[in-house]
């Protein structure tokens, strides 16, 4: 088996092995293993598409076969045992934007708030 790693992958791809980390549990998949089968993965693109194909860059590559409509995807027990050990919340790629978009309207309303008190006290001193 070629060296799987979550960070060799593109964003395309990492966005399909975060999404079975966001919805394996839910839909009853176990998150610690390295390889799924192809019931699993079809429940994943479901959730995830509405649509039960599973990737071809999973299929269709044959170092990922670990058997008969098995495959290897170490990338999700890397990823999930790294946030689990780490307590780090995993998120998805939108849900990291939002994110990123809450924490910099909290940062602009900090700032305003205090360029509107900074004038506020000025006005009173007069």
């Amino acid at each position: 088996m070629s060296d799987f790693t979550y960070d060799s992958l593109t964003k395309q791809r990492k966005h399909y092995i975060d999404a079975i980390i966001e919805h394996g549990e839910d839909i009853g998949i176990d998150l610690s293993k390295d390889t799924y089968c192809r019931a699993e993965l079809r429940r994943i693109s479901m959730s995830l598409k509405g649509k039960k194909w599973i990737p071809n860059w999973i299929t269709h590559d044959h170092a990922r076969r670990a058997g008969v409509g098995v495959f290897h995807l170490p990338e999700v027990q890397e990823k999930y045992l790294a946030n689990k050990e780490g307590n780090i919340p995993v998120l998805t790629e939108e849900e990291e934007k939002i994110r990123a978009r809450e924490d910099k309207k909290a940062k602009i309303r900090k700032r305003l708030e205090a360029e509107i008190n900074e004038e506020v006290e000025e006005e009173i001193a007069w």
